[in-house]
């Protein structure tokens, strides 16, 4: 492994592990910004076809920096869906039933109002615990940059095609190359995430004085 790409997956690693769940909004908007600026600038040449090349630059990077912040907005929003959609599915699940409603076949009535009202809970419930997740998956995935950078261990990764045709297989695969990383990953991972977890705590406490 060349020196750069090991520094790299040290530094990456660490950062992952310590502070994932405080980068985590950066994070996930860069990667709707990148996508979203390239589809922008991709498009601009059809609002500057008759604009020298000074207004046609000005104007690429314009539509590019809009077409970014969709992109960055877009993916926050997705993401925070991701988290949001099982807890309302969960709350509707568990409060249908003990209402009398029907999740197959629900009726007009005050019922739906309350099966909705957990639902909208539920969401909210999720998406306050999701930090959680956020901080265990970062610490993870830190940790086997780090092992990879630092044992030289192999960790399987798929390319997004494969990711797409066959998400079942490749997501086992992943998880299979992980097992072997053994005792050290597992370590890191677990002091990751105390990490994390405590610096939670801790801004969450702070937020609360600060209220």
């Amino acid at each position: 492994m060349d020196v750069p790409v090991q520094a790299g997956l040290v530094v990456g690693g660490l950062l992952l592990g310590v502070a994932g769940v405080h980068i985590e909004r950066v994070a996930v908007m860069l990667v709707g910004f990148v996508p979203g600026a390239f589809a922008g600038a991709t498009l601009a040449p059809q609002f500057v076809s008759n604009a020298g090349d000074g207004g046609a630059l000005v104007v690429t990077a314009a539509v590019g920096l809009v077409g970014g912040i969709v992109g960055a907005q877009l993916a926050w929003s997705a993401w925070v869906l991701v988290h949001a959609i099982p807890g309302f599915v969960a709350g509707v699940a568990v409060t249908a039933p003990a209402v009398g409603v029907s999740t197959s076949d629900p009726s007009l009535g005050p019922e739906i109002a309350v099966v909705l009202l957990a639902g909208v809970a539920g969401a909210v419930l999720a998406w306050a615990v999701h930090r959680v997740f956020v901080a265990v998956l970062t610490a993870g995935v830190g940790s086997a940059m780090v092992n990879v950078a630092v044992l030289g261990q192999d960790v399987y990764l798929p390319t997004g095609r494969a990711l797409l045709q066959y998400p079942e297989t490749e997501l086992r695969l992943v998880v299979e190359s992980a097992r072997d990383l053994g005792t050290p990953f597992v370590g890191l991972a677990v002091v990751f995430a105390l990490v994390q977890l405590a610096s939670l705590a801790a801004t969450e406490n702070d937020e609360e004085r600060g209220e």
